[in-house]
């Protein structure tokens, strides 16, 4: 379990860094103009004019970002932090272009807001991790979840703070999803009048619930923070699921095959002999197909249900139906059998062809409906 905790951790990690290392704060207009003023004076540093607004200019920068520090500090939100520091870092980036500006180092006293940076760290720390904590003590899966969010924030703000690791742990653990997944159901005509449980169908329901089971990670899942099982390992081991997942079978067409006849005539040229002067003759021949085509479309319509056993929430309930199309064509000819290309002679010897059987027809719609089963619960359990 602390494996896959770490791995997910890392992922998620990952994936947050990514994303808000590219949102600092927003150059102000008065960070503009002062920066401007800057390359100026650094391409001209005895410029009187340029040295008497530089001043000014960055007193107005600095001003900006104060007064939004200001205001976020009124927000009693622990995000707020996050838009403060933003600002002191912002005020910290002016500070050191100035340092790094010879002319403007002389004429400007630019603090570097790292005091205030740290202590902002500090207080965003002990928001989160009091977050973190209000929401573990609701004791519920969503809570969980909302208080490692928090927690990770926290040590984002300072590593180690605390004992936030171990809380990110705990927090992590309580918060995955025990998901049962219940065998097919079926409530179509096909089923219930072919007798079903009878037929050898490599897509039967015990096979797709293991196969959901097994190909979302069980219970040892590294990708997603659930686990699964079935519903005779989750009474075997006695686990009691947070959701459950229904399979049913709304709608089944498999449909006797049609038939289609036509024909079509086919020619070509060969050598006859030749004239008195040699020259090749050519005569046309043809022949007469007669082609049988043989073909149907079957389909099927099966129902996802996922519900929150402890709310009775119904989580999802959606219908995925998909298609397979057969056909097969066989023929006879009359007329001159040189007349025939390949496909043609491929038409002819097509006679040991299998109109495919109903539990075929049914492990292939299973076949195509699968992914689409598996990709909407694995969303819906990854947070």
């Amino acid at each position: 379990m602390k494996k896959y905790i770490y791995t997910f951790l890392s992922f998620l990690i990952f994936l947050f860094t990514s994303c808000n290392s590219s949102k600092s704060a927003k150059k102000t207009t008065e960070d503009k103009a002062l920066l401007g003023v800057l390359k100026k004076l650094d391409k001209d540093p005895t410029n009187i004019e340029l040295k008497n607004t530089i001043t000014n200019l960055y007193t107005d920068a600095a001003k900006s970002h104060l007064n939004k520090i200001e205001v976020y500090n009124t927000l009693t939100e622990a995000d707020k932090w996050i838009k403060i520091i933003k600002e002191y870092e912002a005020l910290k980036k002016l500070s050191e272009t100035i340092a790094n500006s010879p002319a403007a180092a002389k004429l400007v006293n630019a603090p570097s807001y790292a005091s205030e940076i740290q202590k902002a760290k500090q207080n965003g720390a002990e928001d989160y991790y009091n977050l973190g904590m209000y929401e573990m003590n609701k004791g519920d899966k969503e809570s969980f979840r909302n208080a490692y969010y928090a927690f990770r924030k926290a040590n984002e703000f300072v590593p180690n703070y605390k004992d936030v690791r171990q809380q990110i742990d705990i927090s992590f653990e309580n918060s995955i999803i025990i998901v049962v997944i219940n065998p097919i159901r079926d409530n179509t005509f096909f089923y219930n009048s072919m007798g079903w449980n009878n037929y050898g169908n490599n897509y039967n329901n015990d096979y797709f619930q293991r196969s959901l089971v097994s190909d979302l990670g069980g219970n040892y899942n590294k990708n997603i923070p659930a686990q699964f099982y079935t519903d005779w390992e989750a009474r075997r081991e006695n686990i009691r699921p947070d959701w459950e997942v229904d399979l049913t079978w709304q709608y089944m067409n498999i449909p006797q095959p049609m038939t289609n006849q036509y024909s079509r005539t086919v020619s070509r040229q060969i050598e006859s002999g030749r004239d008195t002067s040699g020259k090749v003759q050519y005569q046309t021949i043809s022949a007469t197909l007669y082609i049988v085509k043989k073909y149907f479309t079957a389909s099927g319509d099966m129902e996802l249900r996922i519900t929150d056993i402890n709310t009775g929430r119904n989580i999802t309930n959606n219908r995925y139906s998909d298609q397979f199309n057969w056909q097969e064509e066989y023929a006879t000819y009359t007329g001159d059998s040189r007349a025939l290309s390949g496909n043609e002679y491929a038409l002819l010897n097509n006679n040991n062809y299998r109109i495919p059987r109903n539990e075929d027809i049914v492990t292939e719609l299973s076949r195509r409906i699968y992914p689409q089963i598996k990709n909407r619960i694995a969303t819906l359990v990854n947070w």
